[in-house]
């Protein structure tokens, strides 16, 4: 189990999962029950395993145990309530997270519990209880901001924007208070960051709250403090960006790298660059960079060679997704297809993608996909039709972002379909992440799957494969419940280069 914790932490799933097929060979409960045969550990430890492995009825069983053993471990009733949601056993999910909400001792567990109440009435349909929950969630705490995406589906749904408003509001206000705590604020500023770049609540207050910020901590002697000074002339310059005023950028510059020696010790730590955190925010700086290419010329380019150096490859990938995207920009296609080839990244509208299909017992369902491809068939879902379509989110970026493309996409399922050509039969890897579990079939043959509910992180996962001659179909299931939902793809040698006499062909009903 340790040796699975420390392959997680390196982002290396393949041997990760190779540990927990060991663990289940090992049949560890009857040894670990041995050592430790009053605890609940060996059980709620199984049980988190299977369930990654889609095995519900054996993570149940495993649960139920250590509930056996301590009633108040809340741990198993949160996880519970999880397999409950995934197998489509609604109203099992909410006896378990009432259990957990009964048996909360702080704000942070009941916020938890009040959050997966609201998503299972949300998924049953019952919208009050669902708005009321995640209204408790935030009254509870007051940095769950993933309440605000549900809220607003609900809210406009009945069209009331107008209370959707004054809940963004109040709750701007409340973070506002957080600036005097010196053990939140740092926390307050982020989220309200976040409230006014992609909620757009009060734009031109928190610009005023970070120049404060900025000239406080200039004036400071804090040993640390140009990273941190760094991060919020970061946050200053997307909301300048945001609102046109380009004229003030440059000054807020003047005298300080872009990149000080502090963020390149930052970056070099860095493990895991996931969709919700990093990728976001420097999507944004590239629309900056659109109307200002050479500067984003400059900007990446030193990135890019630092992460060289210091063997940080990931980095060196990220930042070479966003270069190209502006090298497509102004329209320089040698370049962009020299990165392009560099990263071994599908030009995204070569993917088609289908969806959203309904979740029930998602993971282990087979859906259409999965039996057959028909890009030429309509499927009818619920109150809504489905059919293939390009991958266009709007956004060259290097992640499938399946939020913008599909209008439903809470508790959801979709398929990403691409096909790779190939000159000769030859070992290659796939490099992928998603948001959130995922399955990925290689010709028909399934090579991975895993049942995590975590952000897209680039290069996540990575897997050996063998390409046929020609053309070779690959497709991806990816799940999702709430937030962001999509997948990260690339193809590579063993060193995470890509290859350059593959290409990426977009399906057609001859190949099947």
């Amino acid at each position: 189990m340790r040796m699975a914790d420390v392959y997680y932490s390196w982002s290396n799933e393949e041997e990760e999962i190779k540990c927990h097929e060991m663990l289940i060979s090992l049949d560890p409960i009857n040894q670990y029950k041995a050592l430790a045969p009053d605890e609940v550990n060996p059980y709620d430890s199984a049980g988190d395993i299977y369930t990654l492995m889609g095995e519900y009825k054996l993570a149940v069983q495993n649960y139920e145990r250590a509930i056996a053993i301590n009633e108040n471990f809340l741990d198993a009733y949160m996880s519970l309530g999880h397999v409950y949601l995934h197998s489509g056993k609604y109203k099992k999910a909410l006896q378990m997270y009432q259990q957990f909400l009964t048996r909360a001792t702080n704000q942070y567990e009941r916020s938890a519990g009040y959050f997966m109440l609201g998503q299972t009435y949300s998924i049953l349909e019952n919208y009050e209880k669902a708005q009321q929950s995640y209204e408790k969630a935030l009254d509870e705490n007051a940095f769950r901001l993933t309440s605000f995406d549900l809220l607003h589906d609900i809210y406009f749904m009945s069209n009331d924007s107008v209370k959707y408003n004054e809940l963004l509001q109040n709750s701007y206000n409340r973070l506002k208070t957080l600036l005097t705590s010196e053990t939140q604020r740092d926390r307050a500023l982020g989220s309200i960051a976040w409230l006014s770049l992609f909620q757009n609540v009060n734009i031109a207050e928190t610009m005023e709250i970070f120049k404060l910020a900025i000239k406080e901590l200039e004036q400071s002697k804090n040993p640390v403090a140009a990273l941190y000074l760094t991060n919020l002339k970061f946050i200053l310059t997307l909301l300048y960006g945001k609102m046109e005023q380009y004229e003030k950028i440059d000054p807020l510059w003047v005298d300080q790298e872009i990149i000080p020696s502090e963020l390149w010790r930052f970056l070099r730590d860095v493990q895991n660059n996931s969709y919700s955190d990093n990728w976001t925010f420097y999507g944004l700086l590239n629309t900056l960079f659109y109307n200002f290419p050479e500067h984003g010329f400059d900007f990446y380019q030193p990135l890019i060679q630092y992460a060289k150096e210091n063997q940080a490859q990931s980095i060196e990938m990220m930042f070479r997704v966003f270069l190209a995207d502006l090298y497509r920009a102004v329209k320089d296609t040698v370049n962009l297809n020299a990165q392009v080839k560099l990263i071994g990244i599908p030009d995204e509208k070569n993917w088609l993608v289908i969806g959203p299909f309904d979740y029930k017992d998602g993971f282990r369902k087979k859906y259409p996909p999965e039996k057959k491809i028909k890009l030429n068939k309509t499927y009818k879902e619920k109150s809504w039709q489905i059919k293939w379509q390009h991958a266009d989110d709007g956004m060259e970026d290097g992640f499938i972002n399946f939020k913008e493309i599909f209008e439903r996409d809470h508790w959801k399922v979709a398929y990403g379909l691409i096909y790779i050509d190939s000159p000769d039969e030859r070992e290659v890897q796939f490099r992928f992440g998603s948001d959130d579990g995922s399955k990925v079939w290689l010709n028909n043959q399934e090579i991975w799957k895993l049942n995590r509910m975590d952000p897209a992180i680039f290069d996540d996962n990575k897997k050996t494969v063998i390409l046929k001659k020609g053309y070779n179909k690959v497709l991806i299931k990816v799940l999702n419940t709430v937030g962001d939902w999509g997948f990260f793809f690339r193809v590579t040698d063993e060193n995470g280069i890509g290859i350059k006499d593959v290409r990426f062909v977009v399906a057609d009903e001859n190949f099947n």
